[in-house]
């Protein structure tokens, strides 16, 4: 019985983090002074997390174009990307062979939950997409191993 149901060991790794920080720009070279413009903010472009979604994770209509030739008042990392949730888990039994050699048998998932880990939202106010997320990190993985221990 032993053989089969003992000795297995678990193993886990679980990741929670805010969204890395962004900062909204405009292309175009609107100031003229090359590098990075950046628009006028209107107000908080933050939308609630009941709001968010790929398709919308901050309001546009927060910001406004500068006029040209003169610097937008829109600060640096002040939106913040999707936060990520991840559980990487492993299961391992070892069946011993001699007294110095056993066979391992392993199951290893990582992202274990299937959740995406979404990218950055296009921060690019005045360019096609703005302010949608069209890029994600892997989906769940899953092998299996036969180790050898010597």
């Amino acid at each position: 019985m032993d053989l089969f149901l003992g000795g297995w060991q678990a193993g886990g790794i679980l990741t929670l983090r805010d969204g890395y920080p962004f900062t909204v720009s405009t292309s175009g070279g609107i100031t003229n002074a090359g590098g990075t413009d950046r628009p006028n903010a209107l107000r908080s472009a933050t939308l609630s997390a009941s709001q968010q979604n790929i398709y919308r994770w901050f309001d546009l209509s927060a910001f406004a174009l500068e006029p040209q030739y003169t610097y937008g008042n829109a600060g640096r990392n002040t939106l913040f990307g999707p936060p990520l949730k991840n559980l990487d888990f492993s299961l391992a039994k070892a069946f011993p062979i001699t007294e110095t050699k056993k066979l391992q048998l392993r199951f290893e998932s990582f992202n274990f939950t299937n959740t995406p880990a979404f990218g950055q939202p296009a921060s690019v106010i005045n360019a096609p997409g703005a302010g949608t997320i069209t890029s994600a990190g892997s989906p769940r993985d899953i092998q299996f191993a036969l180790k050898f221990l010597f």
